[in-house]
């Protein structure tokens, strides 16, 4: 099946696995936190792997899989950075009669057509959901409900403008510059030009890394090299931070 927001909202929990992919990444993960969210999954019943890692550990896959959880609960089990040619096991896992969790897949860009598309788009009971970079107009209704549910009581045009022409490439990236503009102008709570362009030009590639890791309420998502490499800038900015406080 194909999915959007609105099926993916009402049927996660009644589906056997759902593939989400896209170009956008940070909004891959989103819709992965809020499966996690929606089905109450508790960390004990989150089986999580890299793509790279299904052979060494299919056995535990499978396991983890087709078990029962021993704390209670539903379990889930969330394959990261999967391909076309993880297709084949994937489709032997989802279509085991002895599934017992939700399978998440999290996948880049797919060509339509390919393993991982075919599968989940043509078959029963698990869906495929695309995530694709925010437009304009989406872009400015998810900047204006995130600022607005975080206090601000007005947004400038011209600084709505600059903000929907410079963010909208990773939903993660976007989100954690509205959260820190919604501190910034926590005081007087109005969003101008001049707040939102200047701390745009402070905040440097790394730092949005570092922000986009700490956001994540599990590490599933990453892979051990991501998540050493976000800690290791987290380290060396608190550091730089504190060189600067003297």
């Amino acid at each position: 099946m194909k999915w959007k927001e609105a099926d993916f909202n009402n049927g996660i929990e009644r589906i056997r696995a759902v593939l989400i992919y896209g170009p956008d990444a940070g909004q891959v993960d989103e819709f992965c936190d809020r499966a996690v969210d929606k089905l109450g999954i508790e960390k004990d019943n989150l089986f999580a792997l890299d793509s790279n890692e299904l052979k060494e550990k299919q056995d535990a896959l499978f396991a983890e899989s087709c078990s029962p959880s021993m704390f209670g609960g539903r379990k889930m089990v969330i394959i990261s950075n999967a391909g076309d040619s993880d297709a084949r096991q994937i489709a032997d896992l989802v279509g085991h009669s002895g599934l017992c969790a939700t399978v998440i897949v999290c996948a880049g860009d797919l060509r339509a057509g390919g393993g991982l598309r075919s599968l989940f788009e043509g078959g029963d009971n698990i869906a495929a959901l695309a995530c694709y970079t925010d437009d304009a107009r989406t872009l400015g209704a998810l900047i204006q409900r995130e600022l607005f549910a975080a206090g601000i009581t007005q947004i400038k045009p011209d600084a709505l403008t600059y903000m929907t022409t410079h963010l909208g490439g990773d939903r993660g990236i976007t989100r954690g510059f509205l959260t820190k503009i919604a501190l910034y102008v926590d005081d007087k709570k109005i969003v101008d030009l001049e707040d939102v362009a200047g701390s745009r030009q402070k905040n440097s590639h790394r730092e949005e890394s570092v922000v986009l890791f700490l956001e994540r309420p599990y590490f599933g998502g990453i892979n051990a090299e991501q998540e050493t490499r976000a800690r290791n800038l987290l380290i060396e900015l608190a550091c730089k931070k504190a060189d600067e406080l003297g």
